[in-house]
């Protein structure tokens, strides 16, 4: 950002100048993040100077107004977030070089972030993107067996490229992954997937192997396959599917721990089904499975 260049009077220039290089040196922000909060603090000087007040003497009652006036009931909440953020490193920096005395912030409550909730499948969306693939083509019953794994064990694309011959233990109906951290689990395995997975290996997998590869599902060269081919394959049954959403690899596993919810499943065993180290991170699927309930209770209630 060329601060010379901006439309503020000459201190606000200065004490903007001063900021940048407080961010680059002291707190060693990244580009983008010193450009972000420049950003932030330069709409607030604007503000101020064309309300008639310093923003080194501003109050809270300012800073709200502020929020209100510029950004209003539009302004997205990460975008509100990076902004008091922005704001309070800002005033951080005036207190420090006793430039200001009060931060306007201090008694305004952060806002918080909202995590969207995810994507997730019906059970006849699955069903029909499941069923989507050609038996009868060379590759369909091989992307079938990876589809029915995916949603069956909950299974992340990296987690499925990197699952190895070793780590299915089909006669108990389990399979052995390799999480985040490298961090292994146990997960049950559906008959579905289990047939599928060995018809692959009696019509398809035997005939490609040329490399004696140790992964389970190969490529067309007889390699491990790759995320962005099951990304392809995904994208190309959901079509086939006539299913129109945003879906990628990890709707399959957002609808794996939903629909174990919706089924009466408690959060912890879903935990450790999906390998989260926090029960924080799938009380998410909690929220989704409760809104898909209502969603079916409001199209079916008995008086509308």
């Amino acid at each position: 950002m060329d601060i010379s260049k901006l439309n503020l009077n000459k201190s606000d220039k200065q004490v903007l100048i001063d900021f940048e290089n407080y961010l680059i040196v002291i707190l060693n922000l990244s580009k983008n993040s010193v450009s972000s909060y420049l950003n932030d603090v330069e709409k607030w000087l604007e503000y101020c100077s064309s309300n008639n007040f310093s923003a080194l003497s501003a109050k809270t009652l300012d800073v709200q107004k502020f929020y209100q006036n510029v950004y209003g009931d539009k302004m997205a909440i990460n975008s509100a977030v990076r902004s008091f953020s922005s704001l309070q490193n800002f005033y951080s920096f005036l207190q420090d070089n006793e430039l200001a005395i009060e931060n306007p912030l201090e008694n305004m409550a952060r806002p918080k972030k909202t995590t969207p909730l995810p994507s997730v499948l019906s059970y006849e969306e699955v069903d029909r993107l499941l069923k989507a693939p050609d038996l009868n083509s060379k590759f369909g019953i091989r992307d079938r067996a990876i589809l029915e794994t995916m949603y069956a064990a909950g299974l992340r694309v990296s987690e499925t490229t990197s699952l190895k011959l070793d780590d299915l233990h089909l006669s108990m109906h389990l399979i052995n992954v390799v999480g985040k951290g490298n961090v292994e689990r146990i997960v049950p395995l559906n008959d579905e997937a289990i047939h599928f997975i060995n018809l692959y290996f009696k019509e398809i997998r035997d005939k490609i192997n040329k490399s004696n590869s140790n992964f389970v599902f190969l490529n067309y060269q007889g390699n491990g396959i790759s995320r962005q081919s099951i990304w392809k394959l995904i994208k190309k049954y959901l079509q086939i599917a006539g299913i129109d959403k945003k879906v990628t690899p990890h709707t399959l596993r957002h609808s794996f721990a939903t629909h174990l919810i919706s089924n009466g499943a408690d959060l912890r065993s879903v935990q450790e089904l999906l390998g989260h180290q926090n029960v924080s991170t799938t009380q998410i699927y909690t929220h989704i499975a409760n809104n898909l309930l209502l969603k079916v209770y409001n199209e079916a209630k008995p008086r509308k």
